[in-house]
């Protein structure tokens, strides 16, 4: 095994999730985020960037990438200047309270400043195509993306008065469950039938690639943990209740591949026996 610690990666289960979506969300068609834009933590790094950098909406304007997000007034005023026939889709602030991890008021528009928000848009002439809401990460009931949908066509109307006719409902992502399908389904058919001509797309990340890798590490430390050990010798329900309980460190942690642990996900480890000719390297 290699000394450093690395990921194996099953692509087949990334197509497989693939499959799994299109199969369950037949009309929703996802596109999948590469992450190739800046992303900075610190304003040292935000001075990095834009040192080396232009402006995101000159260089999307001059690469030919028409469609940008938007939730503020201010946001409005940047696109009318540098980016005026882009093609706009409003976000919307939604209830992401069944998330496993929320974005709270950060992100979108909250419903009652919608139709102001359009009024603006439109006396700046901008074009408005749609609306799209995220309904935070690890989401498991279906609750949250059909009340999501509602507004969305509530959305859709206020447009329709500011003199929009939106053609765009993006779902976000948040998927984080195989039976969501059926009632995202059965609420879309009914807001924005087929004959409406609205296009459905989607944004899923955790979806596809949360399971497809393994972490390999190698344990580079242990010491003998007091309280586990007090603990297992205290017990009835323990075999072995006399023999010390470790604490193990392994060469990776939380300024690597567990560098999110806001997410508050407890990773479940595999231990790797060593072979029988490597004794050294064994540990209890």
């Amino acid at each position: 095994m290699a000394e450093d610690a690395f990921y194996t990666i099953d692509l087949q289960h990334v197509a497989n999730q693939y499959r799994r979506m299109v199969t369950q969300l037949p009309r929703v068609l996802p596109f999948y985020t590469l992450g190739a834009g800046v992303d900075c933590a610190s304003q040292s790094e935000v001075a990095m960037s834009l040192s080396h950098g232009r402006s995101h909406l000159r260089f999307a304007r001059e690469h030919n990438v028409p469609l940008t997000v938007f939730d503020s007034s201010d946001e409005l005023v940047k696109i009318k200047r540098e980016f005026p026939e882009s093609k706009l889709v409003l976000r919307l602030q939604v209830d992401d309270s069944k998330a496993r991890h929320q974005f709270g008021p950060k992100f979108g528009t909250p419903m009652a400043d919608v139709p102001a928000l359009l009024g603006t848009a439109k006396r700046l002439e901008l074009n408005v195509v749609g609306v799209c809401f995220h309904v935070g990460v690890g989401v498991l009931d279906a609750s949250a993306f059909v009340d999501a949908i509602v507004r969305a066509k509530q959305a859709f109307a206020m447009g329709l008065d500011a003199g929009y006719k939106f053609t765009l409902l993006n779902l976000g992502g948040g998927f984080a469950g195989d039976d969501l399908g059926p009632a995202i389904n059965e609420v879309l058919d009914e807001l924005f039938p087929v004959k409406s001509g609205v296009n459905i797309i989607s944004e899923p990340g955790r979806y596809f690639v949360s399971a497809c890798a393994t972490l390999s590490v190698n344990v580079i430390g242990r010491k003998v943990d007091p309280e586990l050990t007090k603990r297992a010798r205290t017990s009835t329900d323990e075999a072995n209740t006399d023999l010390p309980r470790y604490m193990y460190v392994v060469n990776d942690g939380r300024h690597g591949s567990f560098s999110t642990p806001h997410l508050c996900v407890v990773s479940t480890p595999v231990v790797l026996k060593a072979a029988k000719t490597d004794e050294s390297k064994a540990v209890p």
